[in-house]
């Protein structure tokens, strides 16, 4: 019985597959503390909201770094760029 744990242990599916369902339980005792008022119509939409203000960033700074140039002041004229939007 040893043998076998330990030979399921080691595989390299179970290496892939263990954090993926880490996550799926976190995931679930998440939404079962909240009682499943997280995922609604709301929350979502500003869950969406805040991930394409990151993707617009990285996709800039993937397109910095392709061309070789290196800019670490992304986050301060993201910081600027958000404070003048607020503003209007």
């Amino acid at each position: 019985m040893r043998d076998l744990y330990m030979r399921i242990k080691e595989s390299r599916f179970t290496l892939l597959l263990q954090p993926v369902i880490i996550l799926f339980l976190i995931g679930g005792i998440f939404f079962a503390i909240t009682g499943g008022n997280f995922l609604n119509s709301r929350n979502i939409n500003i869950i969406i909201q805040q991930a394409m203000i990151v993707a617009t960033v990285s996709t800039g700074a993937s397109f910095i770094f392709a061309t070789g140039n290196v800019n670490i002041a992304m986050g301060s004229c993201t910081a600027l760029v958000a404070t003048l939007a607020s503003m209007t």
